[in-house]
């Protein structure tokens, strides 16, 4: 068999390129796969909703019963291939424990608001004892703290610019993606938070100075390898930024990831649900996955 290194669902008898990201197709054997005969083991796998993903790092919240109490752990698991609906789970679970599919970035979101281990913030895997049980809603939803509308057209910009500049790293144009950059940071460095209190403010000023010293690497970068390595500090930063207090488009973005990018794997936001991967460009421009979605938010601020 013949299968991609970038995209191990996609598996030939015969050797040509993925339809995905154009790699050449390697032997499975190659790739580290080996048939062992008479081993009828199949491997354990979960729906692709599950995990939340960040470069290498995946968690799935895992149901426990103690007593009368329901809760839900985080736990760090170990990801193989990605095969269709699934994900193969190398390691950290066992057949038949429970994770969630869905809702699981509402408890993630809801552990950052109050400073707790999550997936951004892996100090520990994280206890949602204090979460509750996960929402039914889909987990493209995400749930930002409120704030108010005149302070919400001011964060607009910061996003919008920030697509832009994936958009000219995506096209190989650094004379456009530099640009973005300069206004980016200029744009982040005006915003204030004199209309937020209590943990509200305290996580804005977070959040305001991770983007903003990501933003300024982002400005100084000389060349277009160097913009692209600053691009992904880049990127974490908004989406926390994002997850927090929201993005206030009209429109849906998404979060997509490149586990080639940058040796160890790069996630983005980009607009469209076609991958444009801004750390190769026109070289391995469809390289890549939409790991989640961010709905519209209304013209208004409100959700869509």
């Amino acid at each position: 068999k013949w299968l991609c290194p970038m995209h191990p669902e996609v598996v030939e008898d015969f050797f040509g390129f993925c339809p995905i990201c154009g790699m050449p197709l390697e032997t499975a054997q190659s790739l580290g796969y080996v048939t062992v005969a008479g081993d009828q083991n199949l491997p354990l796998v979960i729906p692709d909703t599950a995990p939340l993903i960040t470069g290498k790092r995946a968690i799935v919240y895992v149901e426990e019963k103690n007593e009368d109490e329901l809760r839900y752990n985080g736990r760090e698991v170990l990801l193989g291939p990605h095969a269709g609906p699934y994900y193969v789970v190398d390691s950290g679970l066992q057949e038949g424990e429970r994770v969630v599919t869905e809702g699981n970035f509402k408890i993630d979101s809801a552990l950052q608001i109050q400073d707790k281990p999550s997936m951004m913030n892996p100090s520990e895997m994280p206890d949602t004892s204090s979460v509750g049980e996960p929402s039914t809603e889909s987990k493209d939803e995400f749930a930002p703290v409120a704030i108010p509308e005149d302070f919400r057209e001011r964060v607009r910009p910061v996003v919008k610019t920030y697509l832009t500049l994936q958009k000219a790293l995506a096209d190989d144009s650094f004379e456009e993606a530099h640009a973005a950059a300069i206004e980016l940071a200029s744009a982040v460095n005006s915003l204030s938070e004199k209309h937020l209190s209590g943990d509200s403010h305290d996580q804005w000023m977070t959040d305001l100075n991770a983007l903003g010293e990501a933003a300024n690497n982002s400005r100084e970068a000389g060349d277009l390898e160097k913009l692209r390595e600053t691009f992904y500090p880049l990127s974490q930063a908004l989406e926390d930024f994002v997850l927090h207090f929201g993005h206030g488009l009209d429109f849906p973005i998404r979060r997509a990831f490149c586990p080639m990018a940058l040796e160890d794997g790069a996630t983005w936001i980009q607009v469209d649900e076609t991958i444009a991967n801004p750390y190769y460009g026109a070289s391995m421009l469809r390289c890549g996955e939409i790991q989640a979605t961010y709905p519209s938010q209304g013209a208004d601020g409100e959700d869509g």
